[in-house]
């Protein structure tokens, strides 16, 4: 498996930092994932755009552009023609002559195998509430801490992941956005102190052609009522939640907005396999 690093192309059993690079030292680092299909990459302009605004935002320099960025995706996706697979970017501090001072980055870009979307896989999970607010939500940084240090504590709880709340309001999950179906037939989504979610975006989009959407505050009684709730990613694209802590979510079952927004993206990527094959 090729992957890119820096400025060259090397397999992925060569794809290494340096011990002084930042990322390693104090996970100062940015990253984006996108999904592809074949040799076509899912809403790549929309994970560009976060990637690059991430990346100034953090202060981190790229000496690519981002014609020579999609280049080189479009080259490794050539390279390693893998099916159905996923690209993350990375861009971290770079070598640190003291472990602290910013001196350049380094950007490395790997692919991983995926299975398949399929709104066959739609039985409902279960997330724990955790209250928990992440630094920096709107910038997809390298800090994972609190999702992977409690991992085994809401697995232990039966749960598919954990649910962050603040101060009595819901944001999102470590690694997913979290929306609801209200008690007035409404789709909503958290508005503050989430990162905007590609996936999400283009539930938004879709949803608004036939219902009410609204990015709004949503505080934690509201989970009692809701009709649905669903999480969405981009490796994970919708998981229908039925469980939250002890309260069940729409008799636990998947809903009929949650499952036509599923269809949605299932056929969305059924017509994109189906040009590319």
């Amino acid at each position: 498996m090729l992957y890119y690093l820096n400025d060259r192309f090397v397999e992925s059993s060569e794809a290494k930092i340096h011990v002084s690079d930042l990322g390693l030292l104090r996970g100062y680092g940015i990253f984006d994932f996108f999904r592809c299909i074949g040799n076509h990459p899912v809403f790549l302009e929309n994970h560009l755009d976060r990637f690059f605004y991430s990346a100034e935002s953090m202060d981190l320099g790229m000496n690519l552009s981002r014609q020579q960025l999609k280049d080189i995706i479009h080259e490794l996706l050539s390279e390693n023609a893998l099916p159905i697979s996923g690209i993350r970017m990375l861009l971290t501090g770079g070598e640190s002559f003291d472990g602290y001072s910013k001196q350049g980055s380094s950007i490395v870009l790997s692919q991983q195998l995926l299975h398949e979307f399929s709104v066959e896989q739609s039985e409902t999970v279960k997330v724990s509430l955790y209250e928990y607010q992440r630094m920096l939500p709107e910038i997809k940084t390298t800090n994972y801490i609190i999702g992977i240090l409690k991992n085994a504590w809401f697995k232990g709880q039966g749960a598919k992941d954990m649910l962050f709340h603040w101060k009595g309001y819901i944001s999102e999950l470590p690694r997913s956005n979290f929306f609801i179906v209200d008690k007035d037939g409404d789709l909503c989504t958290p508005d503050k102190n989430v990162l905007s979610g590609i996936t999400r975006k283009h539930i938004l989009e879709y949803a608004s052609s036939f219902m009410k959407v609204k990015e709004r505050p949503i505080h934690i009684e509201e989970l009692a009522s809701a009709q649905e709730a669903f999480l969405s990613g981009t490796g994970k694209r919708i998981i229908p939640i039925g469980t939250i802590d002890s309260s069940t979510i729409g008799g636990g079952e998947t809903g009929l907005i949650t499952r036509k927004i599923m269809e949605y993206f299932y056929s969305q990527e059924q017509e994109l396999r189906s040009r590319v094959s």
